[in-house]
């Protein structure tokens, strides 16, 4: 594994900075097929815990350019928060104008009108995962102190069986660290001592080292064909997942 992989707060905060990088951020990371299913499934979550619990208030924490934001409707009060500027401009311009865009730090949310109550979700994506254990901690105490109890935060981590040999073939691929899970039991001790309890647990991009190879055989010919094999891939169900979306309950 690389040793130059950013993962310190303020390395984390540099990386996604600029609205250059904001403008480019979707289009260079979610339009394969494979990265566009995981972009579809993290939405869908949302949109079914929107559905089935019905939340009033909702928490976005670095949602970036607004990938999940724009595609997430809802009547419930919406909160981003985002610390880069750039990111907040092309977010705020793709996504509801409802939506209250602040610009601050999940290491220390605000305490502003909109967090005087605690939110009855919250979710963030390609976040947490970025930090080693103390500072996950950090989040996690921040994210316990503004959602309410028995409220739900949503977030994605990732398999060390399928994401490890990956990294360890290309870590020049992987500039940014991510932890990696031996398995969901692990993750939910970890949650369990933040005061969350894991509900659901849904696979994503099961075969993704497949679909890779598909990407690289099919490029950007019969398009149609490698999304068909890309969902049956996902579909099927013995294969082991890249990463996992979690659902949680604030206890």
């Amino acid at each position: 594994m690389t040793t130059t992989q950013k993962v310190s707060e303020d390395e984390i905060k540099s990386a996604y900075q600029g609205e250059a990088f904001a403008n480019g951020y979707i289009e260079k990371r979610f339009v394969i097929p494979a990265q566009a299913l995981l972009h579809q499934m993290q939405v869908q979550a949302v949109l079914s815990h929107i559905q089935k619990q019905g939340p009033n208030t909702i928490l976005e924490v670095a949602p970036g350019p607004g990938r999940i934001t724009r595609d997430v409707t809802t009547s419930a009060k919406r909160v981003c928060l985002e610390y880069n500027e750039g990111m907040i401009k092309v977010g705020k311009e793709a996504s509801d104008p409802k939506i209250h865009w602040i610009q601050g730090d999940a290491f220390n949310m605000p305490t502003d009108r909109h967090f005087e109550t605690p939110f009855d979700l919250a979710y963030t994506f390609r976040f947490i995962r970025h930090f080693k254990s103390d500072d996950r901690n950090r989040i996690y105490e921040q994210f316990k102190k503004n959602i309410k109890p028995g409220g739900y935060l949503i977030f994605d981590a990732v398999n060390a069986k399928v994401s490890k040999p990956l990294r360890d073939a290309s870590p020049n691929e992987y500039p940014i660290y991510d932890v990696l899970y031996d398995d969901i039991d692990q993750l939910k001790s970890e949650l369990e001592a933040a005061g969350f309890k894991v509900e659901k647990v849904i696979p994503v991009q099961r075969g993704f080292p497949l679909m890779m190879k598909l990407q690289g055989f099919l490029g950007s010919h019969l398009k149609w064909l490698h999304k068909f094999l890309v969902k049956i891939l996902q579909n099927a169900t013995t294969m082991a997942p890249l990463e996992w979306i979690i659902v949680c309950r604030r206890v």
